[in-house]
């Protein structure tokens, strides 16, 4: 036990070591409980680390979103398209002749030939609107349209 002083405080030391002649003569059924209370507040810990892991991975997987056009005698088909920010997968076919899919405020600009499809990646940054033509016609031709992006920065 704790050596009393002649005025009967108790040392530092004596008090600590009676705290811990305390905790260690503890009946195990008083320690089982705080193990199982730690035990329940690591698991909710570990459990909440998996779900937050989960959550960047889910949230940095970027979305593509997937665009199909024609280009023809008569111009692009369709000529307003609505795509959200990120990155646009184009699908563009030829319905006669070679032509060219350009979005100007991009520097995007890749021939779409006659014999086979094009398929071009596109990322949008931001909302707005950006035009895009057929960069082989003179300019003010049929062969134009504009990409509405929504959403984002």
């Amino acid at each position: 036990m704790a050596a009393a002083a002649a005025d009967g405080a108790v040392s530092e030391e004596a008090a600590e070591g009676a705290n811990l002649w305390s905790v260690m003569n503890t009946p195990s059924s008083s320690k089982r409980g705080g193990l199982r209370v730690a035990s329940f507040f690591f698991s909710v810990v570990a459990g909440m680390s998996v779900l937050a892991q989960a959550s960047s991975a889910t949230a940095q997987t970027p979305v593509v979103t997937t665009v199909k056009i024609t280009v023809g005698a008569d111009g692009f088909e369709p000529k307003r398209i609505s795509v959200p920010v990120g990155t646009v997968h184009f699908f563009i076919t030829s319905s006669g002749g070679d032509h060219c899919f350009a979005i100007p405020t991009l520097d995007v600009e890749k021939r779409v030939r006659a014999a086979r499809p094009l398929e071009a990646d596109v990322s949008f940054e931001k909302a707005g609107e950006f035009p895009f033509l057929c960069c082989s016609e003179p300019a003010g031709s049929a062969e134009n349209g504009v990409i509405v992006v929504s959403g984002g920065k």
